[in-house]
């Protein structure tokens, strides 16, 4: 896997999925915004009318993945939806630093609306080389609005001062976001999202055998 497209933007690969079912696996188009980031912004709309997806995604392959995604639920009937973004990204072997962020959205119509987890899944997930690393909103979790209007939460996990402080593992060519949740019939999901992983300098490189988890911080919005 290289870090780059041929034409140096990095491949984004977007995988959406609708009642568990995978119905679009593609690569967006992006465009470099200087600064070793580039940005991916689009939009998926299903020919039936049923939904739609926005985002707007900011990536940098060493490594870092942050932006927000938008889903309408244009029907009557609730639906799980799920996007998983994966990014190829530099080789990190020696262990890392990571931390993660995710500001969850519901805006409903006058009929209200929720939003929650699907089973036991949490609503996002933080993923390396394919393997689970971290979660935020863990099930069971939900957002119920009586009526029009809207409200959120937002959890975050190893965010210092100075950056990502949880110890992560190493690092091998991807990191990945996946967020998966069920949105009632009529109603607007939206996520607000960064997950960075860094690698360690070399006095904190001695702290992997005794550090301990970061705590997480989360706060309701109204």
């Amino acid at each position: 896997m290289t870090a780059t497209a041929s034409a140096g933007i990095p491949a984004l690969e977007l995988i959406w999925e609708v009642d568990g079912n995978v119905v679009n696996q593609f690569n967006p188009g992006g465009s470099d915004v200087g600064g070793g980031l580039f940005n991916y912004q689009g939009q998926l709309i299903d020919g039936g009318g049923e939904w739609q997806l926005s985002w707007n995604l900011n990536a940098k392959p060493d490594p870092l993945l942050s932006g927000n995604i938008a889903v309408e639920n244009f029907t009557n009937a609730t639906h799980t939806f799920a996007l998983t973004i994966l990014l190829p990204t530099i080789a990190i072997p020696d262990g890392t630093f990571i931390g993660g962020s995710v500001a969850a959205g519901l805006t409903t119509d006058a009929n209200g609306g929720t939003l929650s987890t699907v089973g036991n899944n949490p609503l996002w997930t933080a993923l390396m080389d394919g393997v689970a690393v971290e979660s935020l909103l863990d099930a069971p979790f939900s957002l119920t609005n009586p009526g029009i209007g809207s409200m959120g939460d937002q959890e975050s996990f190893g965010l210092g001062v100075g950056g990502p402080e949880q110890p992560g593992p190493a690092l091998v060519g991807q990191m990945g976001i996946r967020i998966e949740f069920s949105l009632t019939g009529g109603d607007q999901f939206t996520a607000t999202s960064v997950f960075a992983v860094v690698v360690p300098a070399p006095a904190a490189l001695a702290m992997f055998g005794v550090a301990g988890l970061v705590g997480r911080r989360r706060r309701r919005l109204a």
